[in-house]
């Protein structure tokens, strides 16, 4: 609940960097472990923490990258980012913009004494549907990791429930009907540490790219701050970035 209290924004300009940028961060960690926007170039990203169970102590901590990709102006950019350094620990992120689309990398730690880099790109949805994404690898293969029962049930829930209400990407209620549901007691999508796990849902994001008119560019950004985003009285603060 403490975190729930203390998460914090950051409206970030930097000339000397050529750097921009919106975020929403958790105590003590730089921008880019949760999610935020670069206001530069209207790319929304969110992270996924992942758990190798490998760490490379000569590599760059991964909450170092995550800072540096936020002021990356595309998901390319990002992608190249990680190519170029020895990353410490691995994870998952989450990159959207009108132009692009949604894309998700999963990377893992550069083995120790090697240049090669694990490291994936999935391909955006197509017609509008959604890709999910908890806190597991799911592309990229041959990273040893600890694996997480709450986010196998997470996803399955998700899936489960993109079938029976169909995910849209022109409707944002059913993208927020999935991040709001507690139908698994064990696991829910939406935590407050009941059941099994012992995490809570300090915020929920919706990204919206506009892709035409004024506003082309944009990023309307609305967040749900401690509380379930489908109840009327969680408070809801927009942001057109």
């Amino acid at each position: 609940s403490a975190l729930l209290d203390a998460g914090y924004y950051v409206n970030a300009s930097v000339k000397s960097t050529n750097t921009a940028y919106f975020s929403f961060n958790y105590p003590a960690s730089p921008s880019g472990h949760a999610f935020g926007v670069n206001l530069l170039s209207g790319m929304g990203m969110s992270m996924n923490a992942v758990f190798p169970k490998s760490v490379d102590l000569d590599g760059v901590p991964i909450y170092f990258l995550t800072r540096m990709a936020m002021g990356c102006k595309s998901a390319t950019e990002i992608k190249n980012l990680i190519l170029s350094v020895r990353s410490a620990y691995g994870g998952s992120l989450n990159i959207g913009s009108a132009k692009d689309g949604v894309v998700n990398i999963e990377f893992g730690p550069t083995s120790s004494g090697s240049s090669t880099k694990n490291l994936i790109v999935t391909s955006p949805p197509v017609n509008g549907s959604a890709i999910f994404h908890m806190n597991e690898y799911l592309y990229l293969h041959g990273v040893p990791f600890d694996l997480d029962p709450s986010s196998e049930h997470r996803l399955k829930a998700a899936k489960r429930i993109n079938v029976e209400h169909p995910v849209s990407a022109s409707d944002s209620s059913s993208l927020l009907y999935v991040l709001s549901d507690r139908s698994d007691r064990d696991y829910p999508l939406w935590r407050n540490t009941s059941g099994l796990g012992d995490s809570s849902t300090a915020a929920t994001a919706l990204f919206e790219f506009m892709k035409s008119g004024m506003k082309s560019g944009r990023v309307l950004l609305t967040v749900f701050e401690k509380g379930n985003p489908m109840m009327k009285s969680t408070k809801k603060v927009v942001f057109e970035l």
